[in-house]
């Protein structure tokens, strides 16, 4: 059993769901074997293991047996518990094919963020004249068409060196724009789950970042914050999306086929 610090939790309600709240825990960020290759998208299948949505689509081979893995160690450790944060835990969504949607949305991000930082900002907009550069194919940082985007706004009137930056680094710590989807690699999922918010009770996820910070205080999130790693997967960075998976470890080392034994986990629950 893959247990958490419940002594040091705090038990809230919400009708019939119960909900651990954990202190803020402590983050971490893994840039090693990131899947580099993008998926051929006739090979996918979708995923049917434990915590299925019946949609979510990704590669066939090792990343279904580690997921189904993770997912079941996860979820039974929520009925021990009995916390709704992992019960409630699937896998929402794992290829995204690189193409015209993941342009118009990284734009989009990219006016929210603005609107959402005044204090860096002020009234500054986007540059109308610039949305398409966004949504083009702009490669993995250090790409030159990256670069010149960037280099692009920079100039626009208003804006500056100093701004672009603070704008990308805030942007491209959550999204990324085409040709740099680890979506699309078919090795990468999203979770959704319930969280308790003090404000509105309970709430999904929905893969909101201004949501991280309460998804790492609830069961799902501490879990997957210290134990993701022992079934091959981790986030790229669990301050700005724990929800975020990505298989590491398609052939050896902690992902599987050992994790495959942490099935096992769940069979020694606590009564």
């Amino acid at each position: 059993m893959l247990e958490l610090p419940l002594d040091k939790a705090t038990v809230k309600k919400v009708g019939n769901h119960q909900y651990y709240v954990f202190p803020a825990p402590s983050t971490h960020s893994n840039q090693t074997n990131r899947p580099p290759k993008y998926a051929d998208s006739a090979l996918l299948k979708p995923y049917t293991g434990a915590g299925s949505n019946g949609i979510a689509q990704l590669l066939p081979g090792d990343v279904h047996a580690a997921a189904n893995a993770m997912m079941t160690a996860l979820r039974c450790y929520g009925d021990a518990i009995d916390d709704w944060s992992m019960k409630s835990a699937v896998i929402q969504n794992g290829y995204r094919a690189d193409n015209e949607a993941q342009g118009r949305n990284y734009l989009r991000i990219i006016k929210k963020t603005i609107k959402e930082h005044p204090d860096v900002f002020g009234a500054l907009e986007f540059p109308g004249s610039l949305e398409q550069d966004a949504q083009s194919v702009l490669g993995r940082p250090g790409d030159p068409r990256r670069t010149a985007f960037h280099q692009k706004v920079a100039a626009a009137p208003g804006w500056d060196a100093k701004l672009a930056a603070a704008l990308f680094r805030l942007v491209d710590s959550v999204y990324t724009p085409r040709g740099t989807n680890p979506h699309a690699t078919g090795l990468v999922f999203d979770l959704d789950f319930t969280i308790f918010d003090g404000g509105r009770g309970e709430r999904k996820l929905g893969a909101e970042p201004s949501l991280n910070a309460l998804a790492l205080r609830s069961a799902a999130g501490m879990w997957l914050n210290r134990y993701s790693m022992m079934f091959g997967f981790d986030s790229y960075d669990t301050s700005k999306e724990i929800w975020h998976q990505e298989f590491r470890s398609p052939k050896t080392g902690d992902g599987s086929p050992e994790a495959i034994a942490l099935l096992n986990c769940c069979r020694s629950a606590p009564d």
